[in-house]
């Protein structure tokens, strides 16, 4: 291939131009401008990773909703009351949905210091609720008093839950919070104690940060290539040994296997299944490193 350029020293319309060949590396790569069928994809390998990835997250996730336990998942989002009852879905508080953290009918009013905040939080009782509890103006000077019968179940009202102590509480998902009546004030003095005593750590933070940083770059230039290979050879094996474990433990008898407990109650078919994914997972794994080797090679030589 041959490309004209200019002389040097020429000016206008009469430039005379002169052949320059070019090597076989500058004839492979690409002019700008270049046609279309000349593009490829350079990213294939993290492509089929990322691939791979969703159908795993698919996988899992199909697994989840057909093994899972929906529990958890309504113990996070539903609060529990000081019987331990789940607000909204055990019996006995279905029509309560909400939970807010009080005190006691006819508790002393909250100060709101330091001094006193950690002592009342610890006195905080889950109540479930229909409402979040608002306050009127001078509430917070008054002992906890009682709500209307209807904002919480009966027994909580006989026990003297079904109290709010002032302030107006902020719904939150299923939670009412109160984010301001035990809010304490905190001093500069105390500040400047907090950075006094956390002084040496502030000095020595930043240089060890630097040190472990050209550490690792050390390590990086010099151990990268182990890593690597290191990382795709565990990514490759442990898969396929922990599906052969599981297809092994599939054929123990019903509570003689050494699994965790989530999954030897699978059924056999299942856990054989599991193994099948797994043996398939490593099996694309090594395809995957002997089918892009050279470009492995390639990302190696620039840690070096």
């Amino acid at each position: 291939s041959y490309v004209s350029l200019p002389r040097q020293g020429s000016r206008g319309a009469n430039r005379r131009m002169r052949p320059v060949q070019m090597d076989g590396e500058a004839r492979a790569r690409p002019l700008v401008g270049s046609p279309r069928s000349r593009c490829h994809c350079t990213d294939m390998l993290c492509c089929l990773v990322f691939i791979v990835a969703l159908l795993a997250t698919v996988v899992l996730g199909a697994f989840g909703m057909k093994n899972g336990n929906p529990e958890a998942l309504e113990r996070f989002a539903h609060g529990r009351d000081s019987f331990g009852r789940l607000c909204g879905r055990d019996p006995g508080v279905t029509d309560f949905r909400l939970v807010y953290y009080t005190l006691p009918e006819g508790h002393p009013p909250v100060r709101n210091d330091s001094s006193t905040a950690l002592d009342i939080r610890k006195e905080l009782i889950p109540v479930c609720t229909t409402k979040c509890p608002k306050a009127a103006v001078g509430d917070e000077k008054k002992n906890s008093t009682r709500r209307e019968v209807d904002l919480c179940p009966h027994d909580e009202v006989a026990a003297g839950h079904c109290a709010w102590y002032g302030g107006n509480a902020t719904r939150l998902g299923f939670y009412c919070v109160d984010p301001h009546v035990f809010t304490s004030q905190i001093s500069i003095s105390i500040n400047l104690q907090d950075l006094q005593a956390a002084g040496l750590r502030l000095l020595v933070a930043p240089a060890a940060a630097i040190l472990l940083g050209f550490l690792f770059l050390g390590c990086v230039h010099q151990c990268g290539h182990v890593c690597i290979w290191l990382a795709l050879l565990v990514a490759a094996v442990l898969p396929g040994a922990l599906g052969g474990w599981i297809f092994y433990e599939s054929s123990a008898t019903a509570g003689g296997t050494h699994l965790p407990s989530w999954l030897n109650q699978l059924h056999p078919d299942t856990m054989r299944d599991v193994s099948y994914v797994l043996w398939g997972v490593s099996a694309l794994v090594l395809l995957l490193a002997c089918c892009f080797a050279a470009t492995i090679k390639a990302v190696i030589s620039v840690l070096k």
